[in-house]
């Protein structure tokens, strides 16, 4: 026979207390294996933890040496350039230089050539003024010579008149020649005069343009050096702030990378949870306990009996005896 306590005979089990949650709390006390096995588990999350944290850390470093790489070959790029840039500025100034220099020789000996021809052009009108008024004293004392033979009274005899009109017939044709003569140099210096004048337009109109074309050479020559030096003060400005940009973006990454060096729980081991998970991994070392030492397997069994067990005699105490049966 047996004996069975019931509460009022009406076989509740309100005394189980099955609400309460189960946890690994006093006064259970675990094996030192399965204290062993929570510390292997607990050092090899630590672990994978910690090799983690190594992997992200080489990663990143790796990152930041390859950008570092590639910010050294735009920066050697950008001095390439620049190097460009500042030859090609050099060149274009020499150039400048040498255009200007040109263009004042070229002035100055249009200018010369000019005043040369001036020059010429004035003696030769001096020299034609000169020969005009010779030509004219020429024929002045030529009429005078001729009026003077004419203002004679006495003719001698018929044979002398004669001569003397044979003389006066020659002698005026000689003057109309002389008139002609005259006339006609006067019209080739005319002539020379204005060819000469037309020469002189002709060279100041051809200096005037070629003065307007070397001009406009050395403003296209200013306009690409202008440019160029544009170019190089943008190519500068742009390296600057890729520098900038590189030293902010490296500040960054170390101000990231210290911040989750300095996070709450960075280096801290994964907190075990009281969920599924635990139990499950609790589960597995009790099944390896098991394995390995058969006389501690019933170890959660052990648990749930003396909590059963202190739970029948705790509800004993509280509650008065039911009348027994006897079987």
């Amino acid at each position: 026979s047996s004996i069975v306590s019931l509460d009022n005979s009406s076989g509740s089990c309100e005394w189980l207390d099955l609400d309460d949650k189960f946890n690994f709390s006093a006064p259970y006390v675990v094996s030192p294996l399965l204290q062993a096995s929570l510390e292997y588990d607990k050092e090899r999350d630590e672990e994978n933890h910690l090799y983690e944290i190594r992997r992200q850390l080489i990663e990143l470093q790796e990152q930041y040496q390859s950008k570092q790489l590639e910010h050294e070959e735009y920066k050697q790029k950008l001095k390439e350039l620049e190097v460009f840039y500042k030859e090609q500025i050099q060149q274009q100034q020499r150039y400048v230089e040498e255009f200007r220099l040109h263009i004042q020789v070229a002035q100055s000996q249009a200018q010369q050539e000019l005043e040369h021809d001036q020059e010429q052009l004035n003696q030769q009108i001096k020299e034609n003024q000169l020969c005009l008024a010779n030509e004219e004293r020429r024929l002045v004392s030529l009429e005078q010579q001729r009026r003077d033979l004419g203002v004679q009274t006495e003719s001698p005899s018929f044979s002398e008149c004669g001569v003397q009109i044979t003389v006066e017939t020659d002698e005026i044709p000689s003057i109309e020649q002389n008139r002609k003569r005259l006339v006609q140099l006067e019209l080739l210096q005319k002539h020379s005069l204005r060819k000469a004048e037309r020469s002189i337009s002709k060279k100041k109109v051809k200096f005037q343009l070629e003065r307007i074309a070397e001009k406009h050479k050395l403003l296209e020559a200013k306009q690409n050096l202008r440019e160029l030096e544009t170019a190089s003060l943008l190519s500068e400005h742009q390296t600057k702030l890729d520098k900038s940009r590189t030293v902010q973006t490296t500040s960054n990454s170390r101000v990231t990378c210290w911040r989750k060096s300095r996070s709450p729980g960075f280096f801290r081991p994964r907190s075990h949870s009281l969920s599924v998970p635990l139990v499950r991994r609790h589960s597995d070392t009790n099944n390896l306990v098991s394995r390995l030492y058969p006389q501690h397997a019933p170890v959660y069994s052990d648990f749930l009996k003396r909590k059963t067990s202190d739970l029948a005699t705790s509800s004993q105490t509280k509650k008065p005896s039911t009348p027994q049966e006897t079987f």
